[in-house]
C-alpha cells in the first residue's frame, strides 16, 4: 500500500513540478520590429488639414441657370475620426445648402481600404445603427449598405426642403459620425458650403 501511494506521491510532484515550469516560463521580449506598421493606412497616415473657406470650389460646383449642383464627397480625406469622415469633417461639421428642385450629382471617392459609400436620408436617421434607403429616388451609391472601394456618381432632384445628412451607409458608420449635413432650402438662391467648428 505504501510504495502504491509513494508511486502515486511521486507522479503528482513530477506533474506539479511541469505545471509550475509552463506557468512561470519567461515571455519572449517584444521588439519594436514586432509591432504592425499602420502608418501608412489612410486612417492614420494623412495628417493633412481639413479644408477651409478657401477650398470650397473643391467641393461644390454649380450652374445656377441650369439648376444644377455637382458635390464632390471624398471618405476617409484625412485622419479626422479615425479616418470616418468626408472631406475632412464629421457629424455634420460641414454643411451643403442646396435651393429646392435643383439637381444634384455626387461624386464619391473612396480613399480607404475599408468599405463606405454615401447615402442622402434624413438627419436623424444618422443615430440609428443602419441608416434605411435613401430620401430620394437614386440619392446613394451603388451597394450603398455593403460600401463600395473605388468611385461611384449618383444624381438626384431635391424638391422637397428640410434637413438631412450625406451618409455612409455601411452599418454603424453614421452613428460613429461618418455624415455631412445636407439642408435643402426654398428661400436660397445659390448653393453653398460652410465649415463648422463644433459638430451638429
Amino acid at each position: 500500500m505504501n510504495n502504491i501511494l509513494l508511486h502515486h506521491s511521486k507522479k503528482f510532484s513530477l506533474l506539479l513540478a511541469m505545471v509550475l515550469n509552463i506557468c512561470f516560463l519567461p515571455l519572449p521580449a517584444i521588439s519594436e520590429e514586432s509591432h504592425e506598421n499602420h502608418s501608412e493606412h489612410p486612417a492614420t497616415g494623412k495628417k493633412i488639414p481639413s479644408p477651409g473657406p478657401k477650398d470650397v470650389h473643391k467641393f461644390l460646383t454649380f450652374d445656377d441657370k441650369k439648376k444644377t449642383a455637382v458635390i464632390h464627397i471624398i471618405t476617409t480625406y484625412n485622419d479626422v475620426n479615425h479616418g470616418m469622415n468626408f472631406n475632412g469633417y464629421h457629424k455634420g461639421m460641414a454643411t451643403y445648402s442646396i435651393p429646392r428642385d435643383w439637381k444634384v450629382t455626387v461624386k464619391f471617392e473612396n480613399r480607404s481600404p475599408v468599405p463606405h459609400s454615401v447615402v442622402i436620408v434624413e438627419k436623424a436617421m444618422t443615430k440609428k445603427l443602419q441608416v434605411g434607403e435613401p430620401y430620394w429616388e437614386g440619392a446613394a451609391s451603388k451597394d450603398y449598405l455593403k460600401g463600395i472601394i473605388k468611385k461611384d456618381t449618383f444624381s438626384f432632384v431635391a424638391d422637397e426642403a428640410g434637413k438631412f445628412a450625406i451618409a455612409c451607409g455601411f452599418p454603424t458608420h453614421a452613428a460613429s459620425g461618418h455624415w455631412l449635413s445636407l439642408n435643402i432650402s426654398k428661400s436660397i438662391e445659390k448653393p453653398s458650403l460652410t465649415f463648422n467648428k463644433k459638430p451638429n
